[in-house]
């Protein structure tokens, strides 16, 4: 199902868009259903397409030449992926990979390019979109500085919060996504099970039949952990 200009008026980065432009922008659009880990845009693959998500979860992460995962960011409803090689005239720089069952949207480059030059709302959108993004790294990077505990909590919220726009649950985890803690966290998975718990055994995260979930927000605020 395709988007028309008042759905899309609704997310934040094109919320300043006049409908014009917003049509002009969906003119050419197209929606696709992506399977729960699927490959949805390889690492150095060609390609300029601005991606929005309408449901889902996303994963941006690359490979070291250790075999590492390192996750650069979680993408979730109203996010947007693959504005960097648009912008740059490169290669993509990451892999994005579903975590979910997902709704995406497509918009071609011509459309996105010709927007970003001829529309200077649109363009103060994207930066300060990418300033949340940058944001949001920079306290991840430096929270990898603290102790287990802080690392796995904040790559817990960072998750939850992005699964909380598409659900009403608040900080909940299911069980499938659960994994990825331990790398957003920098842990092995040895080390996050530990903390996992030590975290349940202080009602800090509780388990239920739906996931995980924060029992405690009190902990996270103490941390200085917010999204």
């Amino acid at each position: 199902m395709n988007l028309d200009f008042c759905q899309l008026k609704t997310i934040p980065l094109f919320s300043t868009l006049k409908d014009d432009e917003l049509e002009f922008l969906l003119a050419e659009h197209v929606s696709s259903s992506v399977d729960s880990h699927q490959n949805i845009i390889f690492e150095q693959d060609w390609g300029k397409t601005l991606f929005l998500i309408g449901n889902g979860l996303a994963k941006i992460r690359s490979i070291t030449f250790d075999g590492e995962e390192v996750i650069y960011a979680i993408a979730g409803k109203g996010d947007v992926f693959g504005e960097m090689a648009g912008l740059k005239g490169e290669n993509r720089s990451a892999d994005v990979i579903s975590l979910t069952a997902m709704n995406i949207y497509k918009f071609p480059e011509k459309k996105y390019i010709q927007l970003l030059n001829s529309s200077s709302s649109f363009s103060l959108q994207l930066a300060r979109y990418q300033s949340i993004k940058l944001n949001h790294l920079n306290q991840r990077f430096s929270i990898q500085k603290g102790d287990a505990i802080t690392r796995y909590l904040d790559a817990f919220a960072y998750i939850a919060t992005k699964l909380s726009l598409n659900s009403s649950n608040d900080y909940l985890i299911p069980k499938p996504i659960q994994k990825e803690i331990a790398s957003i966290a920098g842990l092995s998975r040895e080390t996050a099970s530990r903390t996992l718990t030590k975290l349940k055994t202080r009602a800090i995260i509780v388990e239920s039949n739906d996931g995980l979930k924060i029992g405690n927000k009190d902990s996270l605020i103490k941390r200085g952990i917010s999204y």
